[in-house]
């Protein structure tokens, strides 16, 4: 294969372990399979993914496209969830998806061209773009469906993860953040359940600013999703906590995060500001916490999160 499969190999292969393996070997020989299949010319990989083997290609007819495959049994967002949310999102903001290979975690998806990230524009400008992805994203009808996760499901597997993360990174912070993030976590499960089906979106989860794209069918277009069924205030956090080195070398972190939200409610309006924060806090916190036992760069990264967590936090008192 190449360099970028073997990375995306050795990166399954650690956060899978054996399980992995039939499914590292599939992958190479399948590749030609569903190049046939699809009716695509298949162009080169995409170098900086980390999870995902993604290359450009074309179909017989010169329509661009992108080729994902992903181990289909990641536990947070398995390939059947991605793949039933961006079937009811049916191209509203995201990319469209065209064609999906559940047994080997395989999709085609629409490729946005000419692709370039909302990451390369200045936040200001960045922030209103991803704000009015989400709300086209978030006009996508959304009903249960029993391969998609409910906030509210997750949310309590969260607040079971971050206990033992805490534990497995050697305790790397007091134990009072820790009970705050739980408790918060449980305490925002129990209302997602409680609120009316008719107020809850399809969520994105992970819309920063890398995530949005320029496109041609819509101006921009989201990549990448974590779906779920929960409350629009969740999927403010990846935007307005992209880009922490930015924030943390600003003189006031805590006036600069204000303003992002600030511009962010500027376009979105009519939700609860204090919950969003709330949401901002508990995912900062839990995804950033078993990194921060690795001493190397991936631990640089949480530490940078963890800085995030506590700003939010502080945003809360």
């Amino acid at each position: 294969m190449n360099a970028a499969w073997e990375g995306i190999a050795a990166f399954t292969r650690e956060q899978i372990g054996p399980e992995a393996e039939p499914w590292i070997e599939a992958v190479p020989r399948r590749l030609p399979e569903l190049a046939e299949r699809w009716s695509l010319r298949l162009g080169d990989p995409f170098d900086a993914e980390t999870t995902s083997y993604v290359l450009g290609a074309e179909r017989d007819d010169g329509t661009p496209v992108v080729l994902k495959l992903i181990y289909p049994h990641y536990p947070e967002t398995p390939f059947a969830q991605e793949v039933a949310g961006l079937r009811m999102w049916d191209g509203r903001g995201i990319v469209r998806l065209l064609e999906a290979d559940t047994e080997i975690g395989a999709q085609l998806l629409e490729r946005a061209v000419p692709g370039t990230a909302a990451l390369e524009l200045a936040e200001t400008d960045a922030l209103p773009i991803a704000a009015n992805v989400l709300l086209r994203m978030w006009s996508a009808p959304a009903t249960p469906h029993p391969e998609i996760k409910t906030l509210a499901e997750q949310a309590r597997i969260w607040a079971r993860e971050i206990d033992r993360d805490w534990n497995e990174a050697g305790e790397p912070y007091e134990r009072d953040l820790l009970d705050r993030a739980t408790r918060t976590l449980l305490r925002l499960a129990d209302d997602v359940e409680a609120r009316p089906a008719s107020e809850l979106v399809l969520v994105h989860g992970d819309l920063h600013h890398g995530n949005v794209l320029r496109a041609e069918r819509e101006s921009w277009l989201a990549i990448d999703p974590k779906p779920m069924l929960g409350e629009r205030e969740y999927d403010v956090r990846a935007p307005l906590c992209d880009r922490r080195e930015a924030l943390f070398a600003s003189e006031d972190p805590s006036a600069h995060l204000r303003r992002r939200l600030d511009v962010l409610f500027g376009t979105l309006g009519g939700l609860d500001a204090r919950l969003a924060v709330e949401w901002a806090f508990v995912v900062e916190l839990t995804w950033c916490t078993i990194g921060l036992g690795d001493p190397g760069a991936d631990g640089d990264s949480a530490r940078m999160q963890l800085r995030s967590a506590r700003l939010l936090a502080s945003l809360l008192d």
